[in-house]
């Protein structure tokens, strides 16, 4: 749970809602207080701006715990658990990953392909290095 709130990311966002939420507030004063001696369109800006406030700390939850709602990755190249075929072992052809419901579907991982394979092999080392690189 430490970790969630303070990530880097998580401070960037908590500093970003710190900084929003008085903005909002400020606005939302100054447009009800133009509403109030007699300008009209002021009034649909006084209840913008707290529309906005409540919107920015939707966001702010939504983006702190965004990464905690990953899905559990496989011992097979970092792919998603769930996609997982028991039985099948990375390097097997198939990538570890379950084809589609539908064999008549094309299969990314099959092997038949080269040139699919070998791009499929690029694309699962740049996905590994990329999650190396995140803390």
């Amino acid at each position: 749970m430490r970790s969630l709130w303070w990530s880097r990311r998580a401070i960037g966002l908590h500093a970003a809602l710190v900084v929003a939420l008085p903005g909002f507030f400020v606005l939302f004063w100054w447009q009800l207080h133009r509403a109030l001696s007699g300008n009209d369109l002021s009034w649909v800006y006084s209840f913008e701006w707290p529309f906005f406030a409540a919107y920015a700390v939707w966001m702010w939850w939504r983006l702190v715990h965004e990464d905690s709602a990953e899905p559990a990755r496989s011992e097979a190249g970092g792919v998603p658990a769930h996609l997982v075929q028991p039985g099948r072992q990375h390097g097997d052809g198939g990538n570890g990953v379950a084809p589609a419901a539908d064999d008549s579907l094309f299969d990314p991982y099959d092997e038949s392909e080269p040139e699919l394979a070998a791009y499929n092999r690029y694309l699962a080392g740049l996905h590994a290095a990329d999650r190396r690189k995140r803390p």
